[in-house]
């Protein structure tokens, strides 16, 4: 499961997230939308995501 933060309504929304194939049975890839409008290089945005993962614990890489 991944999840954003909306500050406005103080949530967390569901994101509609796939999963990608790996090489590697213990790996996974997975993708999801984040957007976030006001965003720029000269003016950053920070986006609050929380991952869940039921199955089993491990370490996660992030990459936009």
């Amino acid at each position: 499961m991944v999840q954003r933060y909306e500050p406005r309504t103080h949530r967390w929304i569901d994101l509609d997230a796939s999963t990608g194939g790996g090489s590697w049975p213990d790996r996974g890839v997975y993708t999801f939308p984040v957007t976030a409008a006001d965003a720029s290089p000269r003016h950053p945005r920070t986006v609050a995501l929380r991952l869940q993962d039921l199955d089993r614990p491990g370490t996660v890489t992030v990459a936009a």
